[in-house]
């Protein structure tokens, strides 16, 4: 038996994620965002399917490209 999941962004029915996410030298499947307070606590989490998985790391990656140019970064 397997579980269901809904995407809550997109609503989507999904069972499983397979995105893989590399940070500091682990290799971790992505589940979805957490929104984390100023208690160091989640606030919000929120599940997302595969497909809201990249398109939410294609978003951040142009977003820190962004930041570094108009910071003169490079």
């Amino acid at each position: 038996m397997s579980l269901a999941r809904k995407c809550d962004r997109c609503g989507k029915f999904y069972e499983k994620n397979s995105v893989h996410c590399f940070y500091d030298d682990v290799d971790d499947i992505v589940h979805g965002v957490s929104l984390i307070g100023t208690g160091n606590t989640i606030e919000h989490k929120y599940d997302l399917c595969d497909s809201c998985i990249e398109d939410f790391r294609d978003f951040m990656v142009k977003y820190v490209d962004k930041e570094r140019t108009k910071n003169g970064e490079e």
